[in-house]
């Protein structure tokens, strides 16, 4: 695989067949973008954004729903650029058209390389947002800051999370490279 200057576009199309003893009948699409970006010295970030819906919906299970790649837990879903770290894990699960954006900004040694001592941790900063909107849902965004390569390899992260403007949570998230 090399690598390219261009964002990288997946479509997903899914169809529940009526045979072999099944009852769904659906069509399910989505499209997904997903990019890198350097700030040079700044640092750099990563995005996805995706959308979807159900074109046909005549007959499925909640299986067959749109979930999204929410957590209860305190542990991260390491390397994974679309999830959310406060969303409950079904909750919000749809049959109805959807958006999602996710944007993690890390920040290399930008930040923490101009404090002395602390320079030599090599610690690094990281702000991430999500957003989903859907007729489920309506507008949910959280909103996250955290510090990577404690011990080399550990990172912390602390999200606040909205919903229709109103808060919805807080919480620690943490992950192990």
């Amino acid at each position: 695989n090399y690598a390219s200057k261009y964002p990288e576009l997946f479509l997903t199309y899914k169809k529940g067949v009526k045979a072999l003893g099944s009852d769904v009948n659906f069509d399910f699409v989505q499209v997904r973008v997903e990019d890198e970006m350097s700030f040079g010295l700044v640092g750099k970030s990563n995005y996805a954004v995706a959308g979807g819906a159900f074109l046909n919906d005549d007959a499925l299970t909640f299986v067959d729903f749109k979930h999204f790649a929410g957590n209860q837990t305190s542990l991260s879903q390491v390397g994974k650029t679309m999830k959310f770290e406060l969303l409950p894990f079904y909750q919000f699960s749809t049959t109805k058209p959807f958006f999602e954006a996710h944007y993690e900004h890390h920040f290399n040694e930008f930040i923490f390389n101009k404090i002395p001592l602390v320079k030599k941790l090599n610690l690094q900063a990281v702000a991430s947002a999500n957003y989903l909107t859907n007729e489920t849902i309506g507008n949910y965004v959280e909103v996250g800051a955290g510090i990577e390569h404690i011990f080399k390899f550990m990172r912390v992260d602390y999200y606040w999370a909205f919903r229709n403007r109103d808060f919805f949570g807080s919480g620690l998230s943490s992950d192990e490279w």
